[in-house]
């Protein structure tokens, strides 16, 4: 492009305004947890774009993803997701709602390896990684007849420990919580 001295006039056929994308994030409750995570947005070759709940300057048309990072305290009640990406459109207020890490009702029983009589007050500990990174523990007593039971334990990867006086522990790694437990059998000291 060449400039001279004199008056030039330029007319453009069509401008882009520019957009803001805003993430609003909650609970299933409806809570705006927002401010309480990492949001960091990237292009839909996952170059890094900004980090924060907004996003500006981007036209119509666009393609973005965005990546949302629980706090310990949100990621021990609710499952860490990948989102679709997100085309940029007149609307770009978004809302995503967190998705409740599901939780079941556990039982088991524990008996004397040797005797197979049940064994009275052993301990159970419920070990649980949840999305992949924050540990949650539950805690139980057998009954009488050996038998223990948890509510409310989350459907995610589990250890089960038993532990009672006189017997050496025994962890059973990895349980289906969707099916049988099988007896946890102590052997003596």
């Amino acid at each position: 492009v060449n400039l001279k001295e004199e008056d030039i006039s330029v007319t453009f056929g069509k401008l882009e305004i520019p957009r803001e994308l805003k993430l609003t994030v909650i609970t299933p409750e409806g809570k705006d947890v927002t401010d309480q995570l990492s949001i960091t947005w990237f292009d839909e070759k996952d170059n890094y774009l900004n980090s924060g709940a907004t996003l500006s300057s981007m036209l119509k048309g666009d393609v973005v993803k965005y990546r949302i990072q629980l706090p310990e305290a949100l990621a021990t009640q609710y499952q860490q997701e990948e989102y679709d990406p997100w085309e940029v459109s007149d609307d770009n207020d978004i809302t995503e709602t967190l998705t409740a890490i599901p939780t079941t009702s556990v039982s088991g029983s524990v008996f004397d390896a040797a005797t197979e009589l049940p064994i009275f007050n052993a301990t159970i500990t419920i070990s649980q990684t949840l999305n992949g990174q924050y540990t949650k523990s539950f805690s139980a007593k057998t009954n009488m007849q050996g038998l223990w039971s948890c509510e409310n334990v989350f459907q995610a990867p589990t250890d089960i420990t038993a532990s009672a006086t006189d017997y050496v522990s025994q962890t059973q790694k990895k349980v289906a919580l969707n099916a049988d437990i099988p007896a946890l059998r102590l052997k003596d000291i």
